[in-house]
C-alpha cells in the first residue's frame, strides 16, 4: 500500500474479516517461537500452547488498546537448541 490515506480504510476492511490489526510502534508484537512438541523429538515444553495463552493475556497491548512506553517483543525457545533462532529475533 503506498497511498497512506488508505491505510484506515484497509485496517478496518481487514478487522471486519475478523482479523487483529496492531503490533506496531509501541505495542507488542507478534510472540516468535520455536515449534515444540509438534516437530521436536528432545523439546522440553510445547511452546504453542505456553504462546497461546500470554498472547491472549497481551492481546490489548498488540492492538493498542493499552499503551507500552517502548516496542515489545517477545520469543520463546522450547529448549536449549533454540531451532526457530528465537534469540537472533529483533
Amino acid at each position: 500500500l503506498t497511498d497512506p490515506g488508505k491505510i484506515d480504510a484497509l485496517i478496518e476492511d481487514v478487522q471486519a474479516l475478523g482479523y487483529p490489526v496492531g503490533g506496531t510502534g509501541n505495542q507488542i508484537s507478534s510472540i516468535v517461537h520455536t515449534q515444540g512438541w509438534v516437530h521436536c523429538h528432545s523439546s522440553a515444553s510445547d511452546a504453542s500452547g505456553v504462546v497461546k495463552s500470554v498472547m491472549d493475556r497481551l492481546y490489548p497491548y498488540f492492538t493498542g488498546e493499552k499503551s507500552l512506553p517502548a516496542k515489545l517483543r517477545v520469543a520463546y525457545a522450547c529448549c536449549l537448541n533454540m531451532c526457530g533462532a528465537v534469540h537472533c529475533s529483533d
